[in-house]
């Protein structure tokens, strides 16, 4: 994920979550996308700025 135009920057990954039990990615409690479980997703190495 490219976080550039975002409106964030990397001091805000704080405000991320990911629930790896249902692909839920969140932005201050927002879900705003769904991964696959599978995917290995770690915000602080797959959210760039």
């Amino acid at each position: 994920m490219i976080g550039s135009g975002f409106g964030v920057t990397s001091n805000d990954l704080d405000l991320f979550s990911y629930d790896s039990g249902n692909g839920a990615l969140s932005f201050q409690g927002n879900h705003f996308a769904t991964l696959n479980t599978d995917s290995g997703f770690v915000i602080s190495e797959d959210i760039i700025f």
